[in-house]
């Protein structure tokens, strides 16, 4: 969909987005890094346990409550894999229904190597929980390490999540708020990971076309059954759109429905059984 595609160029291209709203209007702004993603305008913040470390700013206290960092550590290097016999040509992948992500060994190797910062960017996550709105993916801001975190710096959010609670008329005190918010170092490359392939459904839209070139009647041979044609075009999508009409072929009249399928009428073809 056109969700996967616009991710595929993030990833492909190391861009990260995040999204403006100017005059009631939302825009999404596109960058070529995090280093160029903007700072909320609340400015530095602050971690603080919840007994109140910070007690003179305890009331109307905006900032984190909690802190989380994860480290991991990762070899540097890369493997590409290559098939032994990938197609050579894009139609012979499309009839063969692969998806690569390049056509040759170079571009894998090129791909890989773009890639190797997708691999690495995890390695420090600091999570932060607190009441901080603005905090939005793909904005900055400047933490203070004062508190004994070690964590002070900047850092550019990647992932952001906002908690509401409702209340009720018997509990209005049950009405709560949080956000979390999942950083990075703001000095560090971030590449957005590749989407992982859904499952696709085997439906295909086509277009009835008749072998004779008839705009009224379909088809027909001696025997009253529809003419099949089981050959394959250059492209997949050529030859879905070129599948002559059908309909119950090969059965009785009362086992199931039987329409005609005049030309230029709009059908959908499903896969049953993909043996």
């Amino acid at each position: 969909n056109d969700y996967t595609f616009f991710t595929r160029l993030l990833a492909k291209y190391g861009l990260i987005y995040w999204f403006e709203c100017h005059d009631f209007i939302e825009s999404i702004v596109i960058a070529e890094g995090n280093l160029a993603s903007p700072y909320i305008e609340r400015g530095l913040l602050s971690v603080t346990d919840k007994d109140g470390l910070v007690h003179e700013h305890e009331t109307g206290f905006v900032g984190f409550t909690q802190c989380q960092s994860r480290h991991r550590f990762r070899m540097g290097g890369s493997q590409v894999h290559v098939n032994a016999h990938p197609p050579t040509s894009v139609s012979s992948a499309q009839r063969s229904y692969f998806e690569p992500a390049a056509q040759n060994p170079a571009e894998q190797f090129e791909r890989t190597g773009n890639l190797e910062l997708a691999y690495q960017q995890g390695k420090n996550e600091v999570t932060l929980v607190g009441n901080v709105a603005e905090a939005n993916a793909g904005y900055s801001f400047s933490l203070n390490g004062k508190l004994g975190t070690a964590k002070g710096g900047d850092y550019t959010c990647i992932r952001s999540k906002q908690v509401y609670k409702q209340g009720s008329a018997n509990d209005p005190k049950q009405v709560a708020y949080h956000s979390e918010s999942v950083c990075v170092p703001r000095g560090e490359p971030i590449r957005i990971a590749l989407p992982e392939h859904s499952p696709k459904p085997m439906v295909f839209t086509a277009t009835v076309r008749s072998l004779s070139g008839s705009k009224t009647n379909p088809h027909l041979d001696t025997q009253g059954q529809y003419a099949t044609q089981v050959h394959f075009d250059s492209q997949v999508t050529e030859s879905v759109k070129r599948l002559t009409q059908y309909a119950c072929r090969g059965q009785k009249q009362p086992t199931g429905l039987h329409f005609p399928l005049l030309p230029d009428s709009n059908v959908l073809i499903g896969c049953m059984n993909n043996d």
